[in-house]
């Protein structure tokens, strides 16, 4: 048997083909590269939305938000919750719109 972890064994009836090997491995490596890619896509544009929502909310209407707001910190206790680590007041902040 060669030194190859993808060589078949001696008794195999099919010929070791490393080309076929490499091409489906180097599906799965760029299949897993788009993927990354989307869910990060997907989480910029969700983080930039909940920031705009936070904008929204905090201001209702107004031009400027009044100071001593809670929501964040509520919102980061409910969401944290929810789904864990990511949501907190910093991460928040750092979401919100401009």
């Amino acid at each position: 048997m060669g030194n190859s972890k993808y060589e078949m064994n001696q008794t195999a009836a099919l010929p070791v083909d490393h080309t076929f090997y490499e091409n489906a491995a180097n599906l799965i490596a760029e299949s897993r590269k788009m993927v990354a890619s989307t869910a990060n896509t997907v989480i910029c544009v969700t983080n930039f939305e909940i920031g705009r929502m936070i904008v929204q909310e905090e201001q209702r209407g107004q031009n400027r938000a009044k100071y001593g707001t809670t929501l964040i910190k509520a919102l980061s206790e409910y969401l944290t919750s929810q789904f864990g680590k990511g949501f907190s007041e910093t991460n928040l902040i750092l979401q919100r719109t401009r």
